[in-house]
């Protein structure tokens, strides 16, 4: 290869014999063969090598009950995102106040801290399926009992922050058994894939939710959004039905022995193992700077689209769109790049931490929707990569009988640090307007970040 830059660059007559090139002789035979073959050659060398490339994108999509999962999941998260959307703007539609759609934020992640290390301990335990077959159909009732409660005119403040509890509750014991569920699907080879596309196609029905939620709200009404979201839910309850749950250990590498093993270690024993493991410390570390300072623009967005931008629902759907197509970009470059445990440094984490913090305060100080829109886009890209990173290698990097529990540790750690933020953000938002609060939380960010680049430069023994 050196002696053949060489040559390029002494201007050195090809034709002449050059024993050391090894591809001489297939390129004079290039040069002999008719312009059209040649052409035909490297479009067909192209088309493989783009083949290639997708198979290794889209490697998990090989599994047959993956397939199922992710399409089930697709419908149901596009009504979610309808449900996202005309709830948050419900909340602050009625009251006009950052605090309540604090508040709903808080008691939507207080569950987790309560009950979120038993829910983690029961999808170790019990079959995940079942329990995401559960949460399904709670999901479903929950809905169309708001979707009542708005038509008939009863709808109150209070019961939409009972709604946020339940839905809480629900999710502490949906995510750990989801997470879990996920890598048996794939195996561990695709895990990280697997997560990576799961999120891109899941993201990307959100997308589709969040747009059509802003303008069925100026159009339906709220109570609408609701009803689709009640329907939904049954694609994903017929795509957990479809799925063959004889495969589920088959898949997933797992046997009699780790079955057991998982139900000998203790709680202790796990906490224990995780904190030996510096990876996983620095990740969740990572993670809850992230939740703390650097998630709380969700809660502001229907301040953002109503008082900053001066639009309505349609802008408020359009703001959450523009972020979920984000991230379904991030995922899908992760999904690509997110290989192995080792295809993504901590390092380049923090680096990406850094990067979301500076757009997070442009977004704040931005008043021009389409400028607005452009880094919400870039917003979630950085942040789902980020987080979808940070999960994966914390699933990589324990046992598979102890990812349930591990997962329902990060997400106690996420929304206690994101709570913690709601709170303070609210009343922020009240005194000083949410732009300011929202820039101060992207400095925060870019200090924590910055002090993580730190810490991991003194952990390589290196200076940053």
């Amino acid at each position: 290869m050196l002696s053949h830059l060489l040559a390029e660059e002494r201007q050195i007559d090809v034709s002449l014999p050059l024993p050391s090139f090894p591809n001489l002789s297939r390129f004079n035979r290039a040069q002999s063969e008719p312009e059209g073959d040649f052409t035909m050659a490297r479009f067909d060398a192209a088309c493989s090598a783009l083949r290639r490339q997708a198979r290794q994108t889209f490697l998990s999509l090989s599994s047959r009950n993956f397939r199922c999962y992710v399409t089930g999941e697709t419908i149901s998260y596009c009504g979610s995102g309808m449900q996202t959307v005309a709830f948050s703007w419900l909340v602050y539609a009625m009251t006009h106040d950052a605090r309540l759609l604090a508040l709903c934020g808080v008691m939507s992640l207080a569950p987790m801290l309560l009950v979120g290390f038993g829910g983690g301990w029961l999808a170790d335990l019990l079959d995940r399926r079942k329990i995401l077959m559960t949460s399904e159909t709670a999901g479903a009732i929950q809905s169309a009992l708001v979707a009542i409660l708005i038509f008939t005119g009863h709808i109150a403040p209070w019961q939409l922050i009972g709604m946020s509890c339940l839905t809480g509750t629900r999710m502490a014991f949906d995510l750990p058994a989801r997470q879990a569920f996920v890598s048996t699907l794939a195996g561990r080879e695709a895990l990280a894939n697997a997560q990576s596309i799961s999120s891109s196609l899941t993201i990307a029905s959100r997308t589709l939710g969040y747009a059509l939620g802003g303008v069925l709200i100026a159009t339906a009404g709220a109570g609408t959004c609701f009803v689709i979201d009640a329907a939904s839910f049954v694609a994903a309850l017929t795509a957990l039905v479809m799925i063959k749950t004889g495969s589920r250990r088959q898949e997933s590498g797992a046997d009699e022995t780790a079955s057991t093993r998982r139900d000998r270690v203790s709680n202790r024993q796990v906490v224990s193992i995780i904190w030996r493991n510096q990876q996983v410390r620095t990740t969740f570390l990572q993670t809850a700077a992230v939740f703390l300072t650097g998630t709380q623009f969700f809660i502001l967005l229907p301040v953002f689209a109503t008082d900053v931008l001066a639009g309505g629902s349609t802008t408020l759907g359009l703001l959450n769109a523009a972020e979920t197509i984000g991230a379904a970009a991030g995922a899908l470059i992760l999904a690509n790049r997110f290989k192995s445990e080792s295809s993504v440094g901590q390092r380049h984490l923090n680096r990406l931490m850094l990067v979301f913090a500076a757009l997070l305060a442009a977004f704040a100080l931005s008043a021009w929707a389409p400028l607005s829109l452009c880094l919400m886009v870039l917003i979630g890209c950085s942040l789902n990569s980020l987080l979808t990173a940070n999960n994966s290698m914390v699933q990589l990097a324990v046992p598979a009988e102890l990812r349930g529990r591990t997962r329902s540790i990060m997400l106690m750690i996420m929304s206690g640090a994101e709570a913690a933020g709601n709170l303070v953000v609210g009343w922020c938002a009240r005194l000083f307007g949410a732009p300011a609060t929202l820039a101060v939380c992207a400095v925060l960010c870019a200090v924590a970040a910055l002090c993580l680049l730190r810490l991991q430069s003194r952990q390589d023994g290196t200076v940053a």
